[in-house]
């Protein structure tokens, strides 16, 4: 049997560091410490009783990784540069042939949806990918009209 006032101390102990450390974790620091195992194990069963009781929990899940600026930055990029390339060839083809118009505007239409679909995707796996495709969105509207708007430039002082 073991000394009373040793299983006092290190009910103390274990109910002092319980909210700081996981009970495994106190058990093993105490055996390191050199307290016999079955002394720890008889405090830790008066304490908590039902500690190891039941299953084990499911591991926590990895860390989330964090936003990376230059995924972001790539994927505004990629994404304001498709959508504008669909734009201005969508209209080159609205411009050339009537018949296009409702292909060219059911497919950009697609492809925004697509788009905000894997956002929402993406959303879970990698959230740098999810703002990249919703700011890639947003800025292809200002991406086009200073395109437009430099050519139009262009133009004018070509003819000046």
């Amino acid at each position: 049997m073991h000394d009373p006032e040793l299983i006092a101390r290190l009910r103390r102990y274990l109910e002092e560091h319980k909210s700081t450390y996981t009970i495994d974790a106190l058990r093993k620091k105490l055996i390191a410490e050199g307290v016999a195992p079955d002394a720890v194990d008889l405090a830790i069963s008066q304490s908590f009783p039902n500690a190891y009781a039941g299953p084990a929990g499911t591991p926590p899940a990895p860390p989330r990784r964090g936003w990376s600026v230059l995924t972001i930055l790539l994927v505004i990029g990629a994404s304001a540069i498709f959508n504008a390339g669909l734009i201005f060839g969508g209209g080159l083809l609205m411009i050339v042939e009537d018949a296009w118009t409702f292909p060219v505007l059911f497919g950009g239409l697609t492809i925004l949806v697509a788009e905000i679909t894997g956002a929402v995707l993406f959303s879970k796996r990698n959230s740098a990918v999810t703002l990249g495709l919703i700011l890639g969105i947003v800025a292809t509207p200002p991406l086009v009209i200073l395109v437009l708007a430099g050519t139009c430039f262009a133009i004018v002082m070509a003819y000046q």
